[in-house]
């Protein structure tokens, strides 16, 4: 089985310091929404607002986050049950997705969904949520799945063939970096027991993640090994 686990996903709701902006107000009155319900996206704020509490540049993007489930619930290995997949958010939250579960295309539904995750903590039946939020911290979550590697994909990794580096028969991890730009934080980091780049160069999030959805089903399915 390969879990596959987006890490510090660009993804939360307008916080406090923010939330009296008048950009803030204004899209918050056109939505009918508090402002404390509202996801932070630069592509409505702008993102000078998004810096006063970001320098970073990895907050703000929740369009990252859809782009990479859509690219990871669109693939074989998750429509045959190979595949689970993890959200860990920039604010330490972890989400656990339910098998099958097909996010939405729109990116306007997708927000919509995803306040309501970051709300109530769950979205779907309460008896069999979609989505729920799991009270685990990165290293707690690795630790119950227990696996034999944890791969971190990164840009400054060692160039791997992942045909070779992802094998069916092993409990494997993929920690994909799901922001815009920047570098894992060192708690992350500390969880990888190898560091992997699949390109000499820097990919985007829904592309490293699709990359290794399709490697994983071409090596179980194809024994591409």
């Amino acid at each position: 089985m390969l879990t596959v686990l987006l890490a510090e996903a660009s993804l939360e709701l307008i916080p406090k310091r923010l939330r009296r902006d008048r950009r803030v107000v204004k899209a918050a009155a056109r939505r009918g929404k508090d402002p404390s319900e509202m996801l932070l996206d630069s592509s409505y704020l702008g993102p000078d607002l998004v810096r006063r509490v970001d320098t970073s540049g990895k907050r703000g993007r929740p369009d990252v986050v859809h782009r990479s489930l859509l690219a990871l619930t669109d693939s074989p290995p998750w429509r045959e049950g190979w595949l689970r997949i993890y959200l860990h958010t920039v604010g330490g939250r972890i989400f656990e997705l339910e098998p099958g579960l097909r996010p939405p295309r729109s990116y306007n539904r997708f927000v919509g969904l995803m306040e309501a995750l970051l709300r109530d903590g769950r979205v779907g039946p309460q008896d069999r949520p979609l989505i729920r939020e799991l009270d685990l911290s990165p290293a707690e979550l690795v630790g119950s799945i227990n696996p034999d590697l944890v791969m971190g994909l990164t840009a400054s990794g060692g160039l791997a063939n992942p045909l070779e580096v992802l094998d069916p028969g092993l409990e494997e991890v993929a920690v994909v970096g799901c922001f815009p730009v920047g570098d894992f934080s060192e708690e992350i980091r500390g969880l990888f027991d190898s560091e992997v780049s699949l390109y000499e160069g820097v990919l985007s999030a829904s592309a490293v993640a699709s990359a290794v959805a399709w490697a994983y089903y071409i090596v179980r399915r194809w024994g591409g090994r």
